[in-house]
């Protein structure tokens, strides 16, 4: 298997969830609204869509390719915990075009998962809510749930056996200056109990971040709690080209642990 942390040294780990970026597509074809039930069954249907277009990859790379590309598409693509059609073919051309080989994407796609992973297990401890997103990007992925649960493993067992002092620090993004707009309710809780959405706006003011309490094509983040969210504002950020992020997301970025 690949070892991107040997291989890839150049992969800026600082923004690694963390720097906006726009893709150069179209991902969200104005004018089409769907319910919730169809948009989670096409959700469903482009996890199996990737996963089953992986397994028909050639087992040996057709040149000398560099991953850095793909793995940075990956986290752009990912931000928001969902996958469109347009990023789903944006993710299948680059893997044809780079020559990837079937093994080469299931490394990268398990490497990334184990950063996040590790990203996770700094402070000794995985709470639910970043459970949850682990296997929420684990099938986004394709990785099948046994895997996720050995590199949860694994990766506890790293930083079990480090002194909490000996850990790399988190990298963290700038959001000083930065809008975000909250929309619909929160997912998270802390202590068992609800976090609700001025909670949220007090930390992200905490952090520099101004707040907005509607979309606009200035802004610079939407979070959702919910990525398959058919809301105003969801549709308006989409139309915009906004950047999205889903709610642990943002939850990492603020180095705020919820249950």
């Amino acid at each position: 298997m690949v070892s991107l942390a040997n291989s890839q040294p150049d992969f800026e780990w600082e923004r690694f969830m963390a720097e906006p970026c726009f893709l150069d597509f179209e991902p969200y074809p104005k004018g089409i609204f769907i319910n919730r039930g169809q948009a989670l069954e096409k959700s469903n249907y482009k996890k199996s869509q990737l996963r089953d277009f992986i397994s028909r990859l050639p087992s040996d790379p057709s040149k000398e390719v560099t991953e850095l590309q793909y793995l940075n598409l990956l986290d752009e693509v990912l931000a928001d915990r969902l996958l469109t059609d347009a990023e789903v073919e944006s993710l299948k051309d680059m893997i044809l075009t780079q020559g990837l080989a079937r093994d080469q994407v299931n490394a990268i796609h398990e490497d990334y998962l184990r950063k996040l992973c590790r990203v996770y297990w700094v402070d000794h401890d995985l709470s639910h809510a970043e459970y949850i997103d682990l296997k929420v990007v684990s099938e986004l992925l394709g990785i099948e749930e046994h895997i996720l649960d050995v590199i949860i493993q694994e990766e506890k067992s790293k930083t079990k056996a480090e002194k909490l002092s000996d850990l790399p620090e988190r990298d963290f993004v700038t959001l000083s200056g930065k809008t975000v707009c909250f929309t619909g309710a929160l997912n998270s809780t802390l202590n068992g109990d609800p976090i609700d959405r001025s909670f949220a706006q007090k930390i992200a003011i905490e952090h520099g971040m101004i707040i907005k309490s509607g979309v606009s094509k200035a802004l610079d983040y939407l979070v959702t709690a919910d990525p398959n969210s058919l809301s105003g504002k969801s549709l308006k950020a989409r139309d915009y080209g906004v950047k999205i992020i889903a709610e642990p997301v943002f939850w990492s970025w603020v180095n705020f642990k919820v249950d």
